[in-house]
């Protein structure tokens, strides 16, 4: 089935200039390891979509096993109300598929803990099972229930936290994009995934959550994020037929304060500069698509 985690996104700190996720269950900054972030969407999942305590979750449990010459660890363990194990959660990077292995892995550790479900996961996809008197046996949905209680707002803060703006935004002018971030990130059935590039043009960050949207015969990768000075920018590469055609950096906090030029295009070795039209961000409707809106920006940096 669909990954239900992988529209929550874990919090974000700097340290150093380096970007780093923060694990509220153990206090822990730590470096962004693919599997570390998928273990850390499913904390936010079980927070606040299931609204499980942060009490009920384990990270990392000790599993006492045959093997006595290794330590092995259970990425996520969830209790219930009475503190029983209840699901068994092994994560992996969303680079590695799926396999009767994982399932076993999650099965080893599990013979200590017999917690009644356990899921495997690569943040894309997930793969339920139950225990049964007859055996373990898969499920089409997950053994939980939504609430829909919580006290969870996607307003400015939420992004922040979260690392797809900064801190020096415009806490007013970023009200024009927070009804495209939360469709973007939320609503639109896109596939989202935490992409890193080994290199990034004039020594930009650009490593976050992008948003995969297909427009006629092109693939748009874009994403919000921020930096460690607290700066905003957005990201949108362009490709067609698996090859890279362009690369649109957009200075959001420039742009905000009619800062020129704000735009910057990569494209045949080229750089090309320029600025949107002063209503971008104000025409921005709740009900445009993320895939209407990147067709505007490319639409404008072809005309530069």
């Amino acid at each position: 089935m669909t990954g239900i985690a992988q529209n929550q996104y874990p919090l974000i700190v700097f340290e150093k200039q380096e970007k780093r996720v923060f694990n509220p269950l153990t206090k822990k900054r730590l470096v962004l390891r693919p599997e570390e972030i998928v273990r850390l969407q499913w904390v936010e999942t079980l927070q606040y979509v299931y609204a499980i305590k942060k009490s009920r979750i384990s990270c990392e449990q000790a599993v006492l096993t045959a093997y006595q010459d290794k330590t092995l660890r259970a990425d996520l363990v969830v209790y219930d109300e009475q503190f029983k194990p209840m699901i068994l959660i092994e994560c992996k990077s969303n680079q590695v598929e799926l396999s009767s292995q994982t399932a076993l892995q999650a099965g080893v550790y599990n013979t200590t803990i017999e917690a009644p479900f356990i899921l495997i996961t690569n943040g894309i996809h997930d793969v339920w099972f139950e225990k049964t008197e007859s055996g373990w046996k898969t499920l089409a949905h997950a053994p939980l229930q939504e609430s829909h209680d919580q006290d969870f707002k996607l307003d400015a803060d939420y992004w922040i936290e979260r690392g797809f703006i900064g801190k020096l935004i415009d806490r007013e002018r970023v009200k024009l994009l927070l009804p495209f971030l939360s469709h973007l990130y939320h609503k639109s059935g896109n596939l989202i995934r935490y992409r890193a590039f080994s290199q990034a043009p004039d020594n930009h960050q650009m490593n976050h959550f992008y948003a995969s949207i297909l427009s006629g015969d092109s693939l748009y990768h874009t994403s919000f994020l921020a930096d460690f000075r607290g700066k905003s920018s957005w990201w949108t590469l362009v490709t067609k037929n698996g090859v890279n055609e362009q690369l649109i950096y957009v200075d959001v906090d420039a742009a905000f304060a009619d800062i020129h030029p704000h735009v910057w295009v990569y494209q045949k070795g080229k750089r090309l500069t320029g600025s949107l039209p002063v209503d971008f961000f104000i025409s921005m409707s709740p009900f445009d698509s993320p895939q209407k809106i990147c067709d505007s920006l490319v639409h404008f940096s072809s005309s530069l």
